[in-house]
């Protein structure tokens, strides 16, 4: 089973976008369960959405403790949501940010700048192109799936959310090889 952790704003799409997800991961015929966690209704502040995927079916419920993926929207609650601590050994932390980040030498930490792939094609999408860059940089879930599931779930914006998925795919490919 993969364990996955997103981390944002409420306003940022991260419930969207975990959705967005495990649908991603049903077309690929991968079970997936997906489920928010936050703790206020107000604009801003933090929200965890987690999402299982597994061959097997899925029977638990219950919020991720340590995650295998930890996608981060927004890089100033790694620390205040303890991201680190809440990603297991050797399991990967993904973060939008335009900087390079040491946050530890136990995971694999791959930093990416999508408010700015964004900015190009539709600046409300960073939260799908978080996705691009998991599929990118992990190779579990195939871009193919990643854009069927955005065409059935965003399918007003879907040429607009695909492309912003597509290029951080292709850019964080290019930085991984």
């Amino acid at each position: 089973m993969i364990e996955i952790a997103v981390y944002g704003r409420k306003g940022q799409g991260v419930f969207s976008a975990s959705k967005c997800l495990a649908k991603a991961f049903d077309f690929q015929g991968i079970n997936s369960v997906v489920f928010p966690s936050f703790e206020s209704w107000m604009v801003g502040s933090p929200v965890t959405c987690f999402v299982r995927a597994s061959r097997k079916v899925i029977e638990t419920k219950s919020p991720i403790i340590l995650a295998d993926y930890s996608l981060v929207l927004d890089s100033s609650l790694i620390v205040s949501e303890k991201v680190v601590e809440k990603t297991k050994a050797r399991g990967t932390i993904i973060v939008n940010t335009a900087k390079e980040l040491e946050i530890s030498r136990e995971h694999r930490v791959i930093c990416v700048d999508i408010n700015q792939g964004a900015k190009d094609f539709f600046p409300k999408s960073v939260n799908i192109g978080l996705l691009g860059a998991y599929a990118g940089a992990t190779r579990i879930l195939q871009l193919k799936n990643l854009v069927s599931s955005i065409s059935e779930l965003f399918p007003e914006d879907f040429d607009k959310n695909s492309r912003i998925a597509e290029k951080i795919y292709e850019l964080v490919r290019r930085e991984l090889t």
